[in-house]
């Protein structure tokens, strides 16, 4: 028997990305010191587990190693946040709970995660993240804060 996994829940509309974006999320998030390269990893907890999981193991794994990453995790409510990380959100600056869905209300998530990567408080690069791109776009996340 051979059993494919995929995810079924695609993204349902584009989002534009004004020049306010990451302005109007490092204010609401109090993100501060992102001149520069740095990159945003928004995770919506309601969206496949076959996208999402992937992208909270990059967050714990590497929420210590760069400081211009940013793991925004969105969901309505911290419980969860709490339980999609087994009730131990890292000590880090980098991950950043959204219990109360303002990325939603922005409509820059839906059901997968988003990878921003943004120079200069300007988005540089959106990269939605599938079942299929997840790993290339974690090298590619790593590769853009490298320079």
């Amino acid at each position: 028997m051979l059993v494919c996994i995929s995810c079924i829940r695609s993204q349902k509309r584009e989002f534009g990305i004004d020049s306010k974006l990451i302005r109007r999320i490092n204010t609401h998030f109090d993100i501060q010191n992102t001149k520069g390269r740095s990159a945003y990893l928004l995770i919506p907890l309601n969206g496949c587990s076959v996208c999402i999981e992937p992208a909270i193991q990059f967050a714990i794994q590497n929420c210590h190693n760069n400081e211009n990453i940013f793991f925004i995790v969105s969901d309505f409510g911290i419980k969860p946040i709490k339980i999609a990380f087994d009730n131990q959100i890292p000590e880090s600056n980098n991950i950043i709970p959204d219990p109360e869905g303002y990325l939603f209300e922005l409509e820059v998530i839906f059901n997968n995660p988003v990878a921003l990567l943004v120079e200069n408080d300007k988005v540089q690069s959106k990269i939605i993240l599938s079942s299929q791109n997840s790993k290339e776009t974690f090298k590619q996340i790593s590769l853009y804060l490298s320079f």
